[in-house]
C-alpha cells in the first residue's frame, strides 16, 4: 500500500511538473497498473484462505456482507 501511495505521489509530481514528460508519465501509469494487479491477486487469495477454514453457513454470511455491505446500525 505504501508504494501504491508513493507511485501516486510520484504521478503527481510528474502531471505537476512545469514541462510534463510523456514518458515518465506513462512508465508511472503502468507502474500503479501493476501495484494493482498484485494488490487485487492478495486479496483474491485472502479472501480464499479466508473462506478455507469457515463452514458453508459461514461462507455464505460472508458472501452476503459482501454483496450488500454492512447492516446499518439501528437507531438509537
Amino acid at each position: 500500500m505504501n508504494e501504491m501511495m508513493g507511485q501516486q505521489a510520484r504521478l503527481r509530481d510528474l502531471n505537476l511538473a512545469p514541462k510534463r514528460d510523456s514518458t515518465a508519465i506513462d512508465a508511472a501509469y503502468k507502474e500503479i497498473g501493476k501495484l494493482q494487479q498484485k494488490m487485487y491477486g492478495s486479496s483474491v487469495e485472502a479472501q480464499k484462505r479466508m473462506e478455507a477454514v469457515l463452514t458453508k453457513e459461514q461462507q455464505e454470511k460472508l458472501r452476503t456482507y459482501w454483496r450488500r455491505g454492512p447492516a446499518p446500525e439501528p437507531a438509537k
